[in-house]
């Protein structure tokens, strides 16, 4: 669902609240044979809270709103869900494995962290910066994640809230919803003659609103925050390793 349904369908919860509060606080005040005062004054002062919270922008980010709080589709949603249950019912079968999955994990990371130190001293950087650090935005929190970490390994971040950076190469439409965008993102590696670091791009679904209001266009350097799921993503007939239901963007001059 796109921001601007979310808002107004938030408009619509804080109008009903407001009202449910108002007739409240009218009703303790004189509807009561023995009135309650104090109650009605707490019921008036949280219509005018629900009607005030109507022109207050701060109100409608994610971790401010009644409702929504993510960026997700239904469908996109419901399959998130069903993963996440789906891993709880088979973690105790996986329990006898989990050292060795571990260890293959850990042996992956170094792989990838060692290819990246040697194809240039900027994705060194990178990776010794983001491993493993938390950020909150807009009161969420994110693992900050280099691109190249992020698709040597989608399996470790499926499912989770990640911050990354790079830069865009393309965008296209979602036919499926025309209210989104996939945005395809890479980290830039001046080592390789494409100036990018190649096998490591990533598709980023940003909302129609989120794109126009920051006036995304290719060639743009960008910070993402979202959640990343694991092969859920088609992009001209090729399914991409890791895609990021995109919260918010920070664009880099």
């Amino acid at each position: 669902m796109s921001t601007f349904f979310i808002i107004i369908f938030e408009i619509i919860v804080r109008l009903v609240f407001g009202a449910l509060f108002a007739v409240g606080a009218i009703y303790l005040f004189k509807g009561m044979k023995n009135s309650h005062p104090i109650l009605g004054a707490i019921s008036g002062l949280l219509t005018v809270g629900a009607v005030v919270s109507i022109f207050t922008p701060s109100s409608y980010l994610p971790q401010n709103r009644v409702t929504f709080t993510h960026h997700l589709t239904s469908q996109q949603a419901a399959e998130s869900r069903a993963k996440s249950s789906n891993r709880a019912d088979a973690s105790s079968k996986r329990a006898e494995s989990k050292s060795l999955a571990k260890a293959k994990a850990s042996s992956k990371k170094a792989v990838a962290h060692a290819k990246s130190i040697s194809t240039s001293k900027r994705n060194e950087s990178i990776v010794q910066s983001l491993s493993g650090k938390k950020v909150k935005v807009g009161g969420i929190s994110y693992e900050k994640v280099s691109m190249t970490t992020l698709t040597d390994t989608p399996e470790d971040y499926d499912g989770s809230n990640i911050q990354t950076r790079g830069t865009i190469t393309f965008i296209q439409r979602d036919k499926s919803n025309s209210n989104m965008y996939f945005v395809v993102m890479v980290p830039k590696d001046s080592n390789t003659s494409s100036g990018y670091a190649d096998g490591h791009g990533i598709v980023a679904q940003i909302d129609i609103d989120t794109l126009k209001d920051n006036n995304l266009t290719e060639g743009d350097d960008l910070t993402i925050d979202g959640g990343a799921l694991q092969n859920e993503v088609t992009v001209n007939n090729k399914t991409v390793k890791m895609s990021v239901i995109v919260d918010s963007v920070t664009v880099h001059s």
